[in-house]
């Protein structure tokens, strides 16, 4: 597709440009489109789901994992936002669960600072040893 508007435009500057033959651009549109599809499907079959004890993580499309993470397990939370997914309304929400020893990553959640509230409502004691930090 992005190989076929520089054709279009090299013809319209009277440039010649063949460095993908049209046979080529024809076998790479279906490639293109599935994994497009794929990325979409995947991103749209990822929820998280706030309950009273832990958190919840589906995932999958053809195959379908669920992860529970306790919250007296998680110590801090913390949000990004990029300029881009501050226009749009997502960010990055990271957990810090020291039994794990990493970060739980979620990314582009739509308002991330509500659901980092959510998930520090939701840990026990927090009032004490939990913070949420935007950068």
């Amino acid at each position: 597709m992005v190989a076929g508007l520089l054709q279009f435009f090299a013809q319209q500057l009277n440039y010649e440009l063949n460095f993908i033959s049209p046979l080529t651009q024809v076998i790479l549109l279906p490639l293109q489109i599935a994994i497009l599809v794929i990325m979409l499907m995947r991103w749209s079959n990822e929820t998280y789901e706030i309950m009273d004890a832990e958190l919840i993580v589906r995932e999958g499309v053809f195959k379908r994992i669920e992860k529970s993470y306790p919250y007296n397990n998680m110590q801090s939370v913390i949000v990004r936002q990029s300029i881009f997914e501050r226009m749009i309304g997502a960010g990055t929400v990271s957990v810090f669960v020291p039994t794990l020893g990493k970060d739980l990553i979620f990314s582009e959640v739509p308002n991330p600072k509500q659901f980092a509230e959510s998930i520090k409502k939701a840990i026990p004691y927090s009032e004490k040893n939990q913070f949420i930090m935007s950068k």
